[in-house]
């Protein structure tokens, strides 16, 4: 459950392209989980600059909330490249390293167009 003025940012991200900033304290991981629940479902959705406590973080909140399992999934220097291939083409979300999606994306693993919707956490 989201605070009124969670709701209102979720509101307002889902009309355009937006950028949110929120200072520590006001459930920045609460909304995080509610957009990754919002558009992982269609799309393909890559959030980057994360650390493993904030991943893990939210991918508890989306797990103890979402009736539809739409879990992230870390993507690491341990992923395989054949295994990230892989993830790309379908929906869902996605924790990825920012040297991982730049090689990634140079090297054509990803198609750009693959991608629904780019989350920069702490930018």
């Amino acid at each position: 459950m989201v605070l009124g003025f969670q709701h209102e940012i979720l509101e307002e991200v889902s009309k355009d392209d937006t950028m949110v900033v929120l200072a520590t304290g006001l459930g920045l991981q609460k909304v995080l989980a509610h957009l990754i629940r919002m558009y992982a479902s269609t799309k393909l959705v890559l959030v980057l600059n994360t650390t493993q406590e904030e991943e893990l973080n939210v991918i508890e909140n989306i797990r103890n909330d979402d009736e539809e399992n739409i879990v992230p999934v870390i993507v690491n220097s341990e992923t395989p490249a054949s295994r990230r291939t892989s993830l790309y083409t379908k929906c869902g979300c996605l924790f990825i390293r920012s040297r991982i999606l730049t090689i990634d994306l140079l090297t054509n693993r990803i198609p750009p167009n693959s991608v629904g919707g780019l989350i920069i956490y702490s930018a």
